[in-house]
């Protein structure tokens, strides 16, 4: 199993992993090689061990998990999503929620400009049970996504953020705003493709038909039920 060079190599990697269950072998090979490779911008060595650090979480290693997310923290090289994020869902799945908060909480001072570090944010919020700070991740990325339009990642963020941000609210029982009825248009669709996707006909604009992976399934059957 070659070493990536690239964010595109690394994600494909960890992609063939998870499909032919050889996720905890590439695991530790990317830790191993990130004991000898250089630190900060221009390495991919912290991507590297915030990948690891989700891979120990998913094989059950709360404690490694958190190690390595802690070095792509020290390393200080580039991730897309805040290196601090990942520490912060480590702990949590360590059961050290209050360390979890406080490492939210850091990253929220620094104030980010990225939508999708505020979503991932606020998922982790979420699901320590956070739903006021939830809301607050998930209404400060939709300000900044707003002024990202053209931008597809960004778009697509945007709206599992207004989801999220109708959850949370719901979760505080919050009356409906501006957002939250763009969520419901959101939802809706989300249904429409759902139950089009099982009677064999959708037509899906982007091209693929009936296809809907997985993981798109799982979103949107949850968007159904929020």
């Amino acid at each position: 199993m070659r070493l990536p060079r690239t964010l595109g190599e690394l994600d494909d990697l960890v992609s063939e992993a998870d499909v032919s269950g050889r996720g905890p072998q590439l695991t530790e090979r990317l830790l191993r090689a990130a004991d000898s490779m250089p630190h900060g911008e221009k390495s991919l060595r912290a991507e590297m061990l915030v990948a690891a650090a989700e891979g120990l979480s998913l094989s059950g290693q709360p404690q490694r998990a958190v190690a390595a997310a802690q070095a792509a923290v020290a390393d200080g090289g580039p991730v897309r999503h805040d290196a601090r994020t990942h520490l912060a869902a480590a702990l949590r799945g360590a059961g050290r929620d209050e360390e979890a908060r406080a490492t939210l909480r850091e990253v929220w001072r620094s104030r980010p400009r990225a939508p999708g570090l505020h979503l991932f944010a606020g998922e982790q919020s979420e699901a320590i049970g956070d739903h006021a700070e939830a809301l607050r991740w998930y209404t400060r990325g939709l300000s900044i996504a707003e002024n990202k339009v053209g931008d597809e990642e960004a778009e697509v963020t945007c709206m599992l953020m207004l989801i999220a941000r109708l959850r949370t609210r719901r979760a505080l029982a919050l009356p409906p705003d501006d957002w939250d009825l763009a969520a419901v248009e959101a939802v809706e669709s989300a249904r429409r493709v759902v139950e089009a996707t099982e009677m064999g006909d959708c037509d899906c604009p982007c091209g693929h038909g009936a296809v809907i992976s997985e993981e798109d399934d799982a979103i949107f059957i949850d968007l159904v039920r929020a």
